[in-house]
């Protein structure tokens, strides 16, 4: 028997499981953002109603806005016939008038609320996250710059604002 089939190679004595390690690191990342959308949530709990009135009049907006397609082959279809119909014209070109209407409200009030319920979510992070400063012991504060706290308080809760919001 030579020494090279006596002993077992190294890929059989250590199973390297890239795979594993992988899958290890993601189920890492994903529980983590777990713990922060269910974060986030907690924060937005107090604007559930103001986000579903918003999310309603977002879906009007997308519903309405595939009606001008509908409109326009009105249109296109009276305009190409022989016969021309200019009622059946007038009446496209009033319904996409009022679709644009429709459209132009419920997309308004969708951008106000979402808007409204991101400032106030981020207001509550904001006040939170102060609270949390207040209460660290005085070696925090000589470990850490202000500077460096009040970047980090105004510039991470914008750039969640900026998430949060339309």
């Amino acid at each position: 028997m030579t020494s090279e089939s006596a002993e077992p190679s190294k890929a059989q004595e250590e199973p390297s499981h890239p795979k594993t390690q992988e899958n290890a690191s993601s189920h890492q990342s994903s529980e983590e953002s777990n713990v922060s959308v269910q974060r986030l949530l907690a924060l937005a709990k107090p604007e559930w109603k103001t986000l579903l009135v918003g999310f309603f009049f977002l879906i009007i907006a997308s519903g309405v806005s595939l009606l001008y397609p509908q409109a326009i082959r009105v249109i296109i279809d009276s305009t190409l016939k022989t016969t021309k119909d200019v009622t059946r014209i007038n009446q496209a070109a009033l319904a996409m008038l009022a679709i644009f209407l429709v459209q132009g409200f419920t997309g308004a009030m969708r951008y106000y609320l979402f808007t409204v319920a991101g400032e106030r979510i981020v207001a509550r992070l904001r006040q939170s996250l102060y609270q949390k400063i207040i209460l660290q012991e005085v070696a925090f504060f000589d470990e850490r710059r202000t500077g460096e706290l009040t970047n980090r308080l105004a510039s991470d809760t914008t750039v969640l604002q900026n998430t949060v919001s339309v």
